[in-house]
């Protein structure tokens, strides 16, 4: 399959040098999944009648699917997962290998009557079985999704009901004892076995894994965590890389909260990805090719293929191929869960809406070569980071190529237990629904998930270019940002030339500062502005305090200004380093943060006195590094 990647630096208030296609990247509607009993294999937890072939989704007799042995006449209690809380009720059925009714074990509410948040949130139900056997039968949850044109979620369990208890009961993992039960074997719990945690204690992680109750709310919930520099099953895979540094790589602001870097390592062929967010939950990025251009079209779908079965999705892959795949569909992804300094990361794929599997589960493998995850402190927010690498090429069912082409890049993050946002509406939900670092529904918020078009390989640029714009999903072109900052090193004359644009400017002051920690005591300074005659001031300059001063001597030049309709454009040029010791902050290796003071003070025309700024300035949550290109190194509009 074909693969793709993300990039650019991070700010607290913004921004991406390449426009967001944010709506295309749509709410993840509905979601469940049987866990009890268990669904069928592939058991993906987006399912409908509008997507999917009846009555199951998924077809009977796949091989390695699960059948759930259950006691006739007994009572069960039927779980399923549940990523999304749809508006509706749900019904559970009984029926034949044939798909014949035979029996309607439980009605929650008909779609109608099912109006309260409780009736959404709920995942569990207790069931009576027939008294008779029923062999080769299954189990089928039916899950209205109002807000999903009406359509009905699916997930169906093969089972087969026995008279007679046997070991089998037990799931295949305990010892059935008359009148005592099931005795379940290691990690196993539950009355038939039926639910299995990774690890019981650190030592079942390996000698650099640590067994952490996640308190999800599907199985398992003891789940591996890898210390720093180890990833994999069992934590057994030592990385090549055991740090972050980001002043190597081509960065890409994707939002005040999401920033993204990579660069190529051409020696091995690889691309090496860093994703920064502001936020504890899982953070995930993702790629497929451009179905714009027709690389992929929606028969994607359909993987894994399933000789001898109907396509689990009906064929839309004619006509309007592009309008039909949401951007979720047929994605490479890389998903992690950090907690402090150990993280869970998987190499992961979706095929369509459903939440991202572990490639194994499609008969893949993890093909990640270095991982690196952390949380970190910004100021008083908790961030994440994530390093990885993998080959740019790769023969992986489950993987796409990161090529030299546009590629469809999708990025999210779990959303604050604080938030729970659905569809629609904020809710009061249940505070354990979202529960930190459980992949669920993402959130309805723009600084929550994105999707973009891009070029990993065309587009590195290494640390010698980057951007800023606020709002941070507006258009240079379309002149819907107030404020862009962008800044081009040359390697060859050491320095760097900056552009500020603004809009609607009128008497207010604008620039761009240079901060060795975020404060803006002691920033660095340029302020550009107009005059009432219709000249132009730039002016290198320094804050001690609230106050803007200048310089004793200016060490920027080739500066010009263009006011154009309702956008005033300022450009000028200094040096990386500079003779001002005392007032400017050289631009050194280890990085800077920026100051975008998107929303200037009005200047005094009398006296030139720069009054406060109405907004604060934004500021970037990471350094910023500006060094030589590397890979196409062209310069960037």
């Amino acid at each position: 399959m074909t693969a793709i990647a993300i990039s650019y630096a991070k700010v607290v208030f913004v921004a991406t040098v390449v426009l967001l296609n944010l709506l295309g990247f749509h709410v993840v509607e509905a979601h469940v999944k049987l866990t009890f009993p268990t669904a069928r294999k592939y058991d993906l937890d987006f399912l409908d009648s509008k997507r999917t072939v009846p009555p199951c989704g998924m077809p009977a007799g796949i091989p390695g699917s699960p059948v759930t042995t259950l006691i006739a006449g007994s009572t069960i209690n039927a779980t399923w997962h549940l990523a999304y809380p749809n508006k509706g009720g749900y019904t559970i059925e009984l029926r034949a290998s044939n798909n014949d009714l035979i029996q309607v074990l439980h009605i929650y509410k008909p779609r109608a009557e099912a109006s309260t948040e409780a009736d959404y949130l709920r995942t569990h139900q207790t069931l009576v079985l027939p008294a008779k056997e029923c062999i080769h039968c299954l189990i089928r949850l039916l899950r209205d999704a109002e807000e999903w044109d009406n359509s009905t979620q699916w997930s169906c369990a093969d089972v087969d009901i026995k008279q007679v208890p046997t070991d089998e009961v037990c799931s295949g993992h305990g010892t059935y004892q008359l009148n005592m039960g099931c005795s379940c074997h290691i990690s196993f719990s539950g009355k038939y076995c039926q639910y299995r945690d990774e690890c019981r204690a650190d030592f079942d992680c390996g000698p650099h894994g640590k067994c952490i109750d996640t308190q999800s709310s599907s199985y398992p919930k003891l789940k591996c965590f890898c210390g720093n520099g180890w990833f994999g099953e069992h934590c057994a895979t030592e990385s090549p890389v055991k740090e972050i540094n980001h002043c190597r790589h081509t960065h890409r602001m994707l939002t005040d909260a999401a920033n993204l870097y990579w660069r190529i390592i051409r020696d091995t062929q690889e691309i090496e990805i860093i994703l920064h967010v502001v936020g504890s939950s899982w953070i995930a990025l993702g790629w497929r090719p451009d179905d714009a251009v027709g690389d992929i079209t929606s028969k994607c779908r359909s993987f894994p293929n399933l000789p001898n079965y109907p396509r689990t999705h009906p064929d839309t892959s004619t006509g309007e191929n592009a309008s039909r795949m949401h951007a979720m569909d047929c994605t490479d992804m890389v998903i992690a869960q950090v907690r402090g300094n150990y993280s869970r990361v998987r190499d992961s794929y979706t095929r369509d809406i459903s939440t991202p599997r572990d490639d194994s589960v499609y008969g893949g493998v993890d093909s990640l070569t270095a991982v690196v995850a952390k949380e970190a402190m910004v100021g008083t927010k908790l961030t994440t980071w994530l390093l990885f690498r993998r080959n740019l090429t790769t023969t992986d069912m489950a993987d796409h190529n990161i090529t030299d082409g546009i590629m469809h890049v999708i990025w999210a993050k779990g959303q604050p237990s604080e938030e729970k946002c659905h569809l629609g509406s904020r809710p009061t939900a249940d505070a354990n629904f979202y529960v930190e670092d459980e992949v669920k529904y993402h959130g309805c918020s723009s600084k929550q998930r994105g999707s973009l078009k891009m070029n990993f390989i065309e587009e590195e640029s290494g640390p010698c270019f980057g951007s800023f714009r606020y709002p941070f999903d507006c258009s240079l072109l379309n002149l819907t940002c107030d404020y862009y900052a962008s800044w081009q090193y040359s390697q060859i004359s050491d320095d760097v030339q900056f552009t500020v644009k603004v809009k609607n400017l009128g008497m207010k002051w604008t620039g761009i500062g240079f901060s060795a920690d975020r404060n803006m005591n002691e920033t660095d300074a340029i302020i550009a502005r107009m005059t009432e005659q219709g000249y132009y001031s730039i002016t290198d300059r320094h804050i001690i305090g609230r106050e803007i001063r200048q310089d004793y001597k200016s060490n920027i030049y080739n500066f010009s200004a263009s006011p154009v309709d309702t956008m005033t454009t300022f450009s000028f040029a200094r040096q990386r380093i500079t003779d001002d010791e005392d007032f400017d902050l050289p631009f050194s290796e280890e990085g800077f943060y920026m100051f975008y003071p998107f929303s200037g003070g009005i200047v005094n025309q009398t006296t030139e006195v720069l009054g406060q700024h109405f907004l604060l300035p934004a500021i970037s949550l990471d350094r910023i590094c500006i060094g030589p290109c590397t890979g196409s190194s062209r310069t960037k509009q």
